[in-house]
């Protein structure tokens, strides 16, 4: 194997160690989930979308943070990003095997082009999580400098960051 290789399966190792981290962190194992904040009962009111995108400013994303999901992971993505639709897949089939568990996954679109403009890319994908759109507003108020990004939450709040493409092996 060549040394741009050993780079790229390395990145990969590192990234699937800081995932399964946060897995450990969150109490995802092998054998089950540890029981973690959920959006049960949250309607989607105005301002949703056709794929169910629902519009927020970045302080209503905070408030959502804080108590509907203080513990679990923020998926940050555009329908512009590559890497990010790619991404989805393999993060939705995450959320289907170990949601019944505990598993809280939520989608933060930055879309420069509205709320719609992740629809396809969710229908695509049968994104099953729920995915809320906070724009271009969003990226300055969680200085987000590269996406796709996971942000994964204790209490609330935004304790670890990895940023790049999730891949699976």
């Amino acid at each position: 194997m060549d040394s741009a290789a050993c780079k790229t399966v390395g990145r990969f190792f590192v990234r699937l160690a800081r995932l399964a981290g946060i897995c450990m962190l969150l109490g995802i194992g092998i054998d089950g989930i540890g029981r973690i904040g959920g959006l049960g009962g949250m309607g989607l009111g105005p301002g949703v979308a056709r794929a169910g995108v629902v519009s927020v400013s970045p302080a209503e994303f905070d408030r959502l943070m804080e108590t509907k999901f203080p513990g679990g992971v923020v998926v940050v993505m555009a329908a512009w990003c590559g890497p990010c639709v790619r991404e989805l897949p393999l993060v939705n089939r995450l959320y289907g095997r170990y949601r019944g568990e505990g598993l809280e996954i939520v989608g933060l679109s930055i879309d420069y082009a509205g709320p719609e403009a992740m629809a396809p890319v969710l229908a695509g994908a049968g994104v099953d999580f729920p995915v809320y759109w906070v724009g271009e507003k969003g990226m300055n108020h969680y200085g987000i400098q590269a996406i796709p990004l996971l942000m994964r939450l204790r209490e609330g709040r935004v304790v670890e960051r990895i940023a790049g493409l999730l891949e699976e092996a």
